[in-house]
């Protein structure tokens, strides 16, 4: 029999080989089909020699030999390894060629959670040419979840707020993939117009940033503070993963009260939620380093869209030059036609060799090869050297003002560090200069690295830094600005002395 499987899944199927074994690619892949396709409560137990006969039955594809029993249980142990199914041992009743049944001890097979995502995931990947898009009613979902989460609005009793997590890291992907089909779309568009001038894709890129690049990257941005923020909360981590076995969950182990086996459950979910909730920071992070480490990072939309306007603006430019005006060009024809008979063209002046050289046919160049070189008269010619009394007179002095002393004395004064270098940020805080207001909102992001060799404001190197969780939200505010600034929360920091 010749299952039909999907050409776009067959082809990442073949790439990665499931199972390890090049003669049967698609082994591995036929086997969590099976698994999922029966059930433990099935007449015949799951063993390994049923999926072997299964799969030698009903899922060969064309030219491919049956499979071997050794080899398919070495596919069976790279599967098992790879923790997309479990095997446990059962006492199982074996029927006999005879008709009669017997009991005996075996290893029972059955595709767990991990296989099931991994179909699942391994079938979206097959379809997400044609499913990626970047639709502004999924960002706007996307957009509600995060404002919903960080709000608490949820408690942890039920599995609502795990469920809602989930639902907002899947809606967060599909925003990224479609960031990526978005970005392509975008290059492409500028790619035809940087080599057709005055193509009609000029608009329609216009359009295109407008209504869609443009507002999907700033509702994006808009929640990369809420994202960082849960991420060094783990308080929200916490509440996520307990609601995971709220009191509506339906897990067997919650059921029967397996304490030790619903602690490893919640330690090991907890460890998921907070890896996700940094593997999205990453992606809204601006930092340099957050950019170039993270392949799904939001600003790379932003680099498309600045490079974008630069080439609309030529294009702009290139149409404003290649404008035509027809009234002086009318006036110059009607000039033109009234003494259109006194104009005179000269003659095309004849292609010459040197001056000095005395050729009949000066145009003949086919004889070059044999003429004579050109002859140069020496000229003498006196150096003036330079003197130092020549040097024109040094001009003063006119550096500009930086601010910097007042900077220094602002930052001391709002810091208020002690004999031991320690400082805190747990209040609004009201500045007279701009410098030192951009040192302190520097100072937070100092959070997200590891290493603190760059932070160093007037001087003075950081050597921890660390966020001030009981904190609420940090406004920084200079005199004479109609803006501020604000911090997720407050932070403790501690200068070298």
């Amino acid at each position: 029999m010749h299952t039909t499987l999907q050409k776009e899944l067959r082809n990442i199927l073949n790439a990665t080989i499931l199972g390890g074994n090049m003669n049967h690619p698609l082994a591995g892949w036929w086997i969590l089909t099976i698994l999922r396709g029966n059930t433990q409560n099935a007449d015949t137990p799951i063993t390994a020699d049923f999926l072997l006969q299964q799969f030698n039955i009903n899922y060969l594809d064309r030219d491919e030999k049956p499979i071997a029993t050794e080899v398919f249980k070495k596919i069976l142990d790279r599967l098992t390894a790879a923790d997309m199914i479990e095997k446990s041992q059962h006492k199982v009743r074996e029927q006999m060629h005879n008709g009669t049944r017997h009991i005996k001890t075996t290893y029972i097979y059955r595709i767990n959670s991990v296989g099931l995502s991994f179909m699942n995931g391994l079938q979206k990947a097959a379809d997400s040419q044609s499913m990626a898009t970047a639709n502004v009613d999924r960002i706007d979902e996307y957009c509600q979840l995060v404002n919903e989460i960080y709000a608490r609005d949820n408690d942890a009793e039920t599995s609502r707020l795990f469920n809602h997590f989930g639902v907002m890291i899947d809606a967060s992907q599909d925003v990224l993939k479609g960031m990526h089909k978005l970005d392509a779309d975008l290059s492409d568009l500028a790619n035809d117009i940087s080599f057709n001038h005055g193509s009609e894709n000029a608009e329609t890129l216009q359009k295109l940033l407008k209504e869609r690049a443009i507002p999907a990257f700033i509702k994006m941005i808009n929640t990369s503070s809420k994202v960082q923020h849960m991420v060094f909360d783990l308080e929200y981590s916490r509440r996520i993963a307990a609601s995971k076995q709220g009191k509506d969950s339906i897990d067997l182990d919650q059921m029967l009260g397996r304490e030790d086996k619903m602690a490893i459950d919640f330690k090991n979910t907890r460890q998921v939620i907070q890896a996700s909730l940094e593997q999205l920071n990453n992606s809204l992070e601006s930092t340099s380093n957050k950019i170039d480490n993270s392949v799904d990072s939001v600003y790379m939309l932003y680099d498309t869209i600045s490079r974008t306007i630069r080439l609309l603006v030529r294009e702009y430019e290139h149409s404003q030059q290649q404008q035509l005006d027809v009234k002086e060009m009318v006036r110059q024809l009607d000039d033109l036609m009234a003494h259109f008979e006194d104009v005179h063209f000269p003659q095309a002046l004849p292609v010459h060799l040197a001056d000095d050289r005395d050729e009949d046919d000066p145009s003949d160049l086919l004889d070059a090869v044999s003429l004579r070189p050109v002859n140069y008269l020496i000229d003498n010619s006196i150096r003036n050297i330079a003197t130092e009394d020549e040097n024109p007179d040094v001009a003063d002095d006119t550096y500009a003002d930086s601010g910097w002393n007042q900077g220094l004395t602002d930052f001391n004064r709002v810091m208020q560090t002690d004999s031991a270098g320690n400082a805190k940020i747990d209040h609004n805080l009201e500045f007279d200069s701009q410098l030192a207001r951009d040192e302190v909102a520097r100072l937070y992001t100092a959070l997200s690295y590891d290493q603190l060799n760059g932070f160093a404001p007037f001087g003075r190197q950081v050597i921890a830094v660390e966020p001030i969780k009981t904190s609420d939200q940090i406004k920084l505010h200079c005199h004479g600005e109609r803006y501020s600034v604000y911090l997720p929360s407050g932070f403790a920091v501690k200068f070298a002395k």
